[in-house]
């Protein structure tokens, strides 16, 4: 799931910008002379100057990264391998299996380690799927990793299908598969993206049934979010990425009748659609749109998104000068702060990093509650031919466009977060601070609902969980969590 939006759309940035500008005027009066004008244009350069630069991020399609810290022109001395943690290495196969979960759905599952602790790791899209890489994010010397594909994704079967899919259909599996396994509790859930809304939904139906839980990417799959990156928004028709995805489902950027036509246009060519080539060019272009937003902080502004070459190159070149490591926005105990890679708390904070928790509130949401949106509240149909493996068909487009255009049905009308969070759970979510898939306004409002859980923001990181500054954050997460359930454990059992 993914989105992206401009900072100077929100309402409430607008109307903060005039609120201390007409501030500012007030002071003003008192002033005359020379005195005045150069304090008033002081004040005005600032409040412009801000405003720009908000303006110029939104172009960039950075979430809040720039509004924080410039890019890095130089490359420090160290690599950041040599600075952040990497993935454990890789463990055996303990075993695999199937698991029929109803007539027509049948689970693949694999485990790996031999710790004490069981672990469930919840794979994103919707249809991802599950890799071995996956079991790397654990220590497996402390814990039992479960990975399982889930509906229609990987190796589940009949692959594709879009019967029975739904949210709950997903959280049910969760549970059918601990009860197959024999597991009388799952010590943590590990979800990412997608994963985190079947893994929020999972811990507020069965919270008996979770010790603790890790999100990455935090993703509720709500219209706004939904609309954040597949609706058209204002100015979005000037990124080529953008019109390239419109034009792919004969969509016109310039003339949309309705915000999520581009989106409704790539269900009927790439959903309904009986013909392969027709639905292989759609999710071409669905992968591409995708993509770009899961980079868009690493591209300098200029590079020619419709040149592949050109767009890696950059890619190329942000690896060469990314930071060592990334100051860590970190919400805990009811307040803010920010912490070191290793979990040290900072006690210089670089002039360019907010500290007010009303300016950190400012520059992190998107205002994606504010805007309007247009949602597929009627289910869209189902296509005609089923689609099965031999259409050879990207099935994480597929699954992503079908429960992005039936978003209600798909939740069973549900918001997750306005759900109840087991304050007794604990939880750590990381989202990086330049993710472009997930707005920050989800795990800003989870966090509302759920005081307890731990936020961890890497400025620099982006959504994919294999960003180096991501796979820190979710390396240390497991092992401190495991540590904590070790001790708990131990104490128990004294």
């Amino acid at each position: 799931m993914g989105c992206y939006g401009r900072l100077m759309a929100s309402q409430s940035l607008q109307l903060c910008f005039l609120k201390r500008l007409l501030y500012h005027r007030s002071i003003m009066r008192s002033h005359r002379g020379v005195h005045f004008l150069l304090c008033l244009a002081s004040v005005l350069f600032r409040e412009l100057t801000a405003w720009h630069s908000s303006t110029i991020v939104a172009r960039r399609r950075s979430a809040w990264l720039p509004l924080f810290s410039t890019r890095p022109t130089t490359r420090t001395a160290t690599q950041p391998s040599a600075s952040l943690r990497e993935l454990f290495p890789p463990s055996p196969l303990i075993r695999n299996g199937s698991l029929a979960v109803d007539p027509i759905h049948t689970l693949f599952y694999a485990i790996y380690g031999e710790g004490p602790l069981r672990a469930l790791f919840l794979h994103g899209g919707p249809g991802a799927g599950c890799f071995p890489n996956h079991a790397r994010f654990f220590d497996p010397t402390k814990h039992q990793v479960v990975l399982f594909d889930q509906r229609g994704c990987g190796k589940s079967t009949p692959s594709g299908c879009l019967v029975n899919q739904t949210l709950q259909d997903v959280v049910e599996d969760c549970e059918k598969l601990r009860k197959h396994l024999n597991i009388e509790q799952w010590d943590v859930v590990l979800g990412g993206s997608w994963g985190t809304t079947v893994a929020m939904a999972y811990v507020q139906d069965f919270p008996n049934n979770i010790r603790s839980l890790i999100l990455r990417g935090v993703c509720a799959l709500r219209q706004q979010e939904v609309d954040w990156l597949f609706a058209d928004r204002p100015n979005r028709i000037d990124n080529p990425a953008w019109r390239t995805f419109c034009e792919a489902v004969d969509v016109d950027p310039n003339q949309m009748e309705y915000p999520r036509q581009a989106l409704h246009g790539y269900y009927k060519r790439f959903v309904l659609s009986s013909n392969d080539t027709e639905r292989q060019v759609a999710a071409r272009a669905w992968m591409s749109w995708e993509f770009y937003n899961g980079v868009a902080h690493q591209i300098p502004p200029g590079t020619n998104l419709t040149d592949r070459n050109a767009t890696m190159a950059a890619l190329e070149t942000w690896k060469d000068r990314r930071p060592t490591t990334s100051p860590i926005l970190v919400h805990k105990g009811g307040k803010w702060g920010y912490q070191t890679a290793s979990g040290i708390q900072m006690t210089q904070v670089p002039r360019n990093l907010p500290v007010d928790e009303t300016d950190i509130m400012m520059r992190l949401r998107q205002g994606i509650n504010s805007e309007s949106t247009v949602s597929g509240r009627s289910p869209w149909p189902f296509p005609d031919v089923p689609i099965t493996n031999t259409s050879r068909l990207p099935i994480q487009p597929l699954l992503t466009c079908f429960y992005s255009t039936n978003d209600d049905m798909c939740l069973n009308n549900r918001n997750l977060v306005e759900g109840i969070f087991p304050t007794n759970i604990p939880c750590i979510a990381i989202h990086g601070g330049a993710d472009g898939i997930c707005p920050p306004d989800t795990a800003l409002d989870v966090l509302e609902r759920w005081p307890t859980m731990e936020l961890r923001i890497p400025v620099y990181g982006g959504h994919s969980m294999y960003d180096p500054y991501i796979t820190h954050e979710l390396v240390q997460a497991t092992d401190r969590m495991g540590k904590f359930l070790m001790d708990l454990k131990s104490s128990a059992s004294r």
